[in-house]
């Protein structure tokens, strides 16, 4: 656990204790980030069951992919706020855990529920300036500079609270300095989120089914979540104690554990 002067974390360092920390509170855990994976299930479920029947070989028109788009969105917008409600979630149980406090189902949701509006401006800024800078192929190296700047805006939200836009430049701020380290192992962290869904996205197409396909999501949401928001947390704890800045706050009152 995090102290108030932690020695500096390597790469192997931070998934090491991202990883134990997720298999100790595996319990705490599951239930926050059980309604993530229930939307997931459901959404990819029903987007199998309405995706266009399309022969094999040929390619869809434009109006079939219109009109399929137009379908799915209000389902993707359900999926992206149960992921962004559940990610809030888990980043305040990772910050407690990690700084030794005593975490709560009912603080990491309703802190979830308070941050949620904030989360949800800053990241339609995130992916607004992603997908517009890298329309223009010169102005990819810029997205990913800003994109690593702001990784670790749901930490500082959850952490610090106010708004989207001073979230986003409380990131920037913590990054800075750390650009490249921050780089590198938030990107090794997403990495390895990816690969349980890359792994039971195979077995899910073995089993040629749809509610396979669904559940097989969801499981990789369940194991992979807490994870993602355990490694770029503990990231987020170790750049302040780099620079000096206290890693806990002064006397939080202990949560009582639901």
């Amino acid at each position: 656990m995090l102290q108030r002067a932690p020695a500096p974390m390597s790469l192997p360092d931070i998934i090491a204790a991202a990883s134990t920390a997720c298999v100790r509170h595996w319990s705490l855990l599951v239930r926050i980030a059980l309604l993530g994976a229930l939307v997931t299930v459901a959404v990819d479920v029903t987007l199998l069951k309405i995706a266009p029947d399309i022969p094999e070989g040929a390619q869809p028109n434009s109006a079939e992919v219109s009109r399929w788009l137009r379908n799915v969105s209000p389902l993707l917008g359900v999926a992206v706020l149960a992921s962004l409600f559940t990610h809030l979630a888990l980043v305040r149980a990772a910050l407690t855990i990690l700084r030794g406090e005593s975490a709560a189902l009912g603080t990491s949701l309703a802190t979830a529920a308070r941050a949620l509006p904030a989360a949800m401006i800053a990241a339609v800024v995130a992916v607004m300036a992603g997908a517009i800078l890298t329309a223009t192929l010169l102005l990819a190296p810029l997205a990913l500079f800003l994109l690593v700047n702001w990784l670790l805006t749901a930490q500082t939200l959850v952490d610090d609270g106010g708004g989207g836009f001073a979230a986003l430049r409380r990131s920037r701020q913590i990054v800075r300095g750390q650009w490249w380290r921050t780089c590198m192992i938030g990107l090794s962290v997403l990495v390895l989120y990816l690969f349980p869904s890359i792994l039971l996205g195979r077995v899910a197409g073995a089993l040629d089914s749809e509610w396979a396909a669904g559940l097989m999501a969801g499981l990789s949401f369940l194991v992979s979540a807490p994870f993602l928001a355990f490694g770029h947390t503990q990231l987020y704890l170790d750049i302040r104690a780099r620079k000096g800045e206290p890693v806990r706050r002064p006397a939080p009152p202990e949560d009582r554990t639901i």
